[in-house]
């Protein structure tokens, strides 16, 4: 059997729902590249959640304790043995809200996040806790036994309240006083005073989530394994295919080979995240300029054989260069697939 062009795309967010989707006033964005491969896709049943989830999905692990630290660890070039727990650490902003907590991810510059870190480590040298930092602001703890607890990714909880999103499981008080101790902790340091003077917002705390072993994978979905990070690159490694950087369109992906390329754009449902309907409205535009237009060029002319989109809303959509000449399914509004 001929092998087929494949363009395989993971963009959770882009049809996220807007209650006031058509009412007069909403930005709906101008994408008719889009609308046409969406009206003329066979519609599947996929996955929900964030492009972490939706990847690891395709992949085939679990996706209850989703082991992503060792792999994201991985990525990020450190030694992971396969007999160690991992940990990711991310530095958030937990803002008090009335009787809530919310949660938002904060951005370190390298000095900042060397500062932090050693602040911590200094807190808690008497435990032993080690944090390695292969990158700014991108911690891992490497633990010798099963934490005992079950975590939740910040990048599903963002501005959410955090009250139902703390860790749990035999050793969840545990590490819920951990998360305490380290608030009082950063309270009142020095390298949040300098942030707050410079306009940013502080660090109030660190967030445990990915916790795991290095997983077996067995089998690769994909021939090319484009954008996602860390993570996307620890499963590269795992499966022994190769990794490249998301580019800024759709271009490097359509090469002559017969191969098939899985792409993942990070995080693209912030937006929906901030409340702002212009956001994303500005951000699906640039999608469709960037990639969804080039796909569909590509389909017409045959330079791949076939499209797939995850959105992350519980659906895939597949479309083959014969869906194309489908002339007689009439293109749909966006707001019918929001």
């Amino acid at each position: 059997m001929t092998a087929r062009a494949v363009v395989e795309l993971i963009l959770p967010g882009l049809l996220t729902p807007w209650p006031q989707a058509g009412q007069p006033g909403f930005p709906m964005p101008d994408a008719p590249s889009l609308t046409r491969l969406l009206s003329r896709a066979r519609v599947e049943a996929g996955g929900v959640g964030e492009a972490q989830t939706l990847l690891a999905d395709r992949f085939g692990l679990p996706l209850r304790g989703l082991p992503l630290a060792p792999l994201a660890a991985l990525g990020d070039g450190l030694a992971v043995n396969e007999s160690e727990w991992w940990l990711r650490i991310e530095p958030v902003y937990l803002r008090p809200d009335r009787d809530r907590v919310l949660l938002f991810g904060v951005e370190l510059d390298a000095g900042e996040s060397v500062q932090l870190r050693e602040l911590v480590e200094s807190h808690f040298a008497d435990d032993g806790l080690e944090l390695l930092e292969p990158k700014p602001g991108g911690w891992y703890l490497r633990l010798h036994e099963d934490p005992g607890a079950v975590f939740s990714p910040p990048a599903s909880i963002p501005g959410a309240d955090i009250a139902d999103h703390l860790p749990q499981g035999e050793q969840g008080r545990r590490w819920r006083s951990w998360l305490n101790e380290v608030q009082m902790l950063l309270h009142e340091c020095e390298l949040n005073r300098r942030r707050e003077m410079r306009g940013l917002v502080p660090v109030t705390g660190l967030w445990p989530w990915g916790a795991g072993r290095l997983p077996a994978i067995s089998g690769s979905p994909t021939t090319r394994l484009i954008g996602g990070g860390s993570l996307a690159k620890g499963l590269a490694s795992r499966a022994g295919i190769g990794y490249e950087e998301l580019p800024v369109d759709a271009e490097p992906c359509l090469g002559s080979t017969r191969d098939h390329a899985l792409v993942v754009i990070d995080d693209p449902g912030w937006p929906r995240w901030q409340g702002d309907p212009f956001a994303w409205s500005n951000a699906v535009e640039d999608w469709e300029h960037r990639w969804f237009s080039p796909l569909e060029k590509a389909l017409r002319a045959g330079v791949i054989d076939a499209f797939v989109f995850h959105a992350g809303n519980g659906r895939s959509y597949r479309i083959g260069r014969g869906g194309m000449r489908k002339f007689w399914r009439a293109r749909r509004a966006l707001t019918g697939f929001l």
